[in-house]
């Protein structure tokens, strides 16, 4: 799957944290300190979800956002990640080497 680039990975961030407040401004400088377990769930489905939408994957759960001081360091993450997923794999099918 191809890699999203930050411009398309702040705009699912921000399309996802209306989902939760009116946030007004940029939200790079946001925390995510004082949120509750279930905006923080709201919060990384809609991230996700945008992100398959965009033709790319990443694995997230809440516990991942202690992790980031501000929503920007988010955003950087979310940018890397879609590229990390984005590398060929070789399925274990494919491998030919010895199993055991």
């Amino acid at each position: 799957m191809p890699p999203i680039d930050r411009s398309a990975a702040k705009e699912c961030v921000r399309e996802s944290l209306k989902l939760i407040a009116d946030f007004k401004g940029d939200c790079e400088s946001f925390t995510f300190e004082h949120w509750h377990q279930f905006h923080k769930s709201v919060f990384i489905n809609a991230v996700g979800t945008c992100i398959r939408k965009k033709g790319s994957t990443i694995v997230l759960n809440e516990g991942i956002l202690q992790d980031f001081a501000t929503v920007g360091a988010f955003i950087d993450f979310v940018k890397s990640a879609s590229a990390f997923d984005a590398e060929p794999r070789q399925d274990l099918h494919e491998y030919e080497g010895d199993l055991s």
